[in-house]
């Protein structure tokens, strides 16, 4: 489980700083809303994918998650989150 050390400052700090390089290179964006949720691990704990947005090749591809813990939704870079297997669906995590 994610270490719980993260504060509201550390949340607010991430969103910012994610708000900051698309403030500076946004041209156009592509929004895909999820029709099937995909559970991903953060670091902000475990959450569920719901949607992305693609600002283009100079920013990475943004994920709209809503995690588990507390129903929060925030904003992650691509290379900021773990897809992991839901044995639901066929997957083991090995």
């Amino acid at each position: 489980m994610v270490n719980q050390r993260n504060t509201e400052d550390q949340r607010n700090q991430i969103n910012q700083n994610i708000g900051d390089k698309v403030d500076d290179k946004l041209n156009m964006a592509t929004i895909h809303e999820l029709t099937n949720t995909i559970d991903v691990e953060t670091p902000l704990g475990y959450g569920k994918a719901i949607a992305w947005i693609d600002y283009g090749s100079q920013v990475n591809t943004v994920w709209k998650v809503v995690l588990y813990e507390n129903g929060n939704v925030r904003n992650f870079y691509d290379d900021d989150i773990k897809v992991y297997p839901n044995k639901m669906d066929g997957g083991e995590i090995k």
